[in-house]
């Protein structure tokens, strides 16, 4: 069975092929439906990844940054989210973020239904913009929004390499 650090590593993993892949930061769908890791006892183990999750980049101090506006539909972040934009952001269902969600600005902070919301409050960035919402729709779990939080500077990656070489495969038989 898969630890939780290890599924944290793979996801990492599958993330920053994504990014190199697509040349995105942040913000990326998530292409895959699962991942399979092979254990040093030669079993294999396929775990399904929520087709709701976002590749996105990891800082030491948040469990996720996106670059823009999210719908989080029943889905699970263990820690904080950083959100770069003033883009409305949206978390449905059963979505449980355990930290806080830091965004720039002010937004509207809307809650509908029987969340567990701490509260919003306030950092020490920039009030503006203004023109955004944040909604709480449903059984939503979040520590509070954390507004006037400024953005941070993400490094670009640097490019794929050109492959050295191509290959022609044939499949001639099926579960070849």
């Amino acid at each position: 069975m898969l630890k939780p650090s290890s599924v944290r590593f793979y996801l990492f993993v599958l993330t920053f092929v994504l990014l190199c892949t697509f040349g995105q930061v942040v913000g990326v769908p998530a292409l895959a439906k699962g991942f399979s890791a092979k254990h040093s006892d030669n079993k294999t183990e396929t775990k399904a990844i929520n087709n709701n999750s976002l590749a996105v980049y990891q800082l030491a101090n948040d469990a996720v940054v996106v670059r823009n506006g999210f719908n989080l539909n029943g889905g699970r972040v263990e820690g904080s989210v950083r959100q770069l934009l003033p883009q409305s952001s949206t978390l449905n269902g059963q979505s449980i973020v355990t930290g806080s969600l830091f965004v720039v600005g002010t937004p509207n902070v809307t809650l509908n239904g029987s969340n567990i919301y701490n509260g919003t409050t306030t950092g020490t960035g920039s009030s503006t913009p203004t023109n955004y919402n944040v909604t709480l729709n449903g059984n939503v779990t979040l520590k509070s929004v954390v507004r006037h939080s400024d953005a941070i500077t993400l490094n670009n990656l640097p490019s794929v390499p050109t492959p050295l070489g191509t290959r022609d495969v044939s499949l001639n038989h099926g579960g070849s």
